[in-house]
C-alpha cells in the first residue's frame, strides 16, 4: 500500500516516516480487535511510524499483542465515572493526562466516534481527525475533529476502520487485513500441560462483556459434541470468576462423548471434509490468541476430561 504526500496539516516536521500517531479505540474486547489491521496499515504505509493506543483499561492486553504499538495509554471510563471526585480517579486520569501529552501527534484518530473518545482525544497534542457527522456513532463527536471522512457504515467494521486510517493518513489498502499478533513465546507454551495446543485445535471463545450477547450453553455443547466426533482438540477458556460461574467448562468437559448414530453421521461428515481438501476448522488462530492472553483453560481430548489449567495474565511490556 504505497503511500502518498500527506496534507500539511498532519506532516510531521521530520520525515514522514517518522510520523507518530494516536489510536483511539477504548472497547470493547471484539471492537479493539476489530482496529488491530489499522496498525499493521500504518506502518506498511509508513515505515518506522510511531502508533500509540488509548485503551480501557480491561482491554489493554489486547493491542499489547501487536508488536507495532509502541505505548499503550490506559483509561478507566468505566470505572472513573462511579467515583469521579475520589482521590484515586483524580490521580489516574491526571496520571493519564501527563503520560498522553508527552508526545505531541502528528494525528490523533478517533476510531470510537463517540463523544468520550473524542474527549479522550482532546487530551492529547495534536490535529483530531474522525468520522463525519454522518458516519460516526455518535454525530456530536463529529463536531470536535479538525478532519472529518466520510465512511459506509454498512460494511464490516473492519473494513469501516481502515478506509477511516486510510483517508486520514492518505495511503491505500489493496490487502487482507492482517492483525499481527505475536506469537507466544515458545516457553510459555512449553509450561501448558501437555506442551502448546496440537496443531488443528480448536478454542471455543464463549466470553463476551455483556450477558445479552451470551450464546446458550446447549449450543456450545452440542457444537463441541460435533466438534469432538471430527477428532478434534477442543479448548474451552474463561479468565474470570464470572464466567466460570457460567459453569460452561464444566458441562463441556464432563459431557461423556459416547458412540450414538448422531455422533456416526457427523464422523462421515468429517470424513468426507477430509477426503476433498476442505478445511475442518471452525475457528482459526484462536489458540494464539487464547494462549497469549492468558487464562484459565479446560480441555477435552477424544470425549476424555483433561486437567484445567491457569496462567496469570501478563502485564504488556509496552505502556504507561
Amino acid at each position: 500500500m504505497p503511500a502518498r504526500d500527506l496534507p500539511d496539516s498532519t506532516r510531521s516536521a521530520a520525515d514522514p516516516s517518522a510520523l507518530a500517531v494516536a489510536l483511539v479505540k477504548t472497547s470493547s474486547l471484539g471492537d479493539v480487535i476489530h482496529a488491530l489491521p489499522v496498525v499493521t496499515d500504518i506502518l506498511a504505509a509508513y515505515p518506522g511510524a510511531i502508533v500509540d493506543w488509548v485503551v480501557e483499561e480491561p482491554f489493554a492486553e489486547l493491542p499489547a499483542l501487536h508488536p507495532g504499538v509502541a505505548t499503550i495509554h490506559r483509561v478507566a471510563m468505566r470505572r472513573w465515572r462511579n467515583s469521579p471526585l475520589s482521590l484515586s480517579t483524580r490521580t489516574e486520569w491526571s496520571r493519564f493526562r501527563v503520560a498522553f501529552r508527552a508526545r505531541r501527534y502528528d494525528l490523533i484518530l478517533d476510531l470510537q466516534g463517540l463523544l468520550k473518545s473524542v474527549f479522550l482525544a482532546m487530551q492529547g497534542r495534536g490535529p483530531r481527525a474522525g468520522f463525519d457527522q454522518a458516519s460516526a456513532r455518535e454525530p456530536l463527536a463529529s463536531l470536535f475533529y479538525h478532519r472529518r471522512f466520510r465512511v459506509e457504515q454498512r460494511q464490516h467494521a473492519i473494513r469501516a476502520l481502515r478506509a477511516l486510517a486510510a483517508q486520514a493518513l492518505v495511503y491505500r489498502i489493496d490487502d487482507l487485513p492482517r492483525f499481527g499478533l505475536a506469537t507466544p513465546p515458545l516457553d510459555r507454551l512449553a509450561r501448558m500441560p501437555g506442551g502448546a495446543l496440537e496443531p488443528g485445535s480448536i478454542v471455543l471463545l464463549h466470553m463476551t462483556a455483556r450477558a445479552e450477547k451470551q450464546w446458550p450453553v446447549e449450543r456450545w455443547r452440542a457444537l463441541a459434541q460435533r466438534l469432538d466426533a471430527c477428532s478434534s482438540q477442543v479448548v474451552v477458556p474463561w479468565g474470570n470468576d464470572a464466567e466460570r460461574a457460567r459453569k460452561l467448562c464444566a458441562e463441556l468437559v464432563a459431557e461423556d462423548a459416547g458412540r450414538h448414530p448422531e455422533r456416526e453421521a457427523d464422523e462421515r461428515r468429517c470424513d468426507d471434509r477430509r477426503a476433498t481438501g476442505a478445511p475442518h476448522e471452525l475457528v482459526e488462530d484462536r489458540p494464539l490468541l487464547a494462549t497469549a492472553i492468558g487464562g484459565d483453560v479446560a480441555q477435552r481430548r477424544g470425549g476424555q476430561p483433561q486437567t484445567a489449567y491457569h496462567e496469570e495474565s501478563r502485564e504488556p511490556s509496552r505502556g504507561v
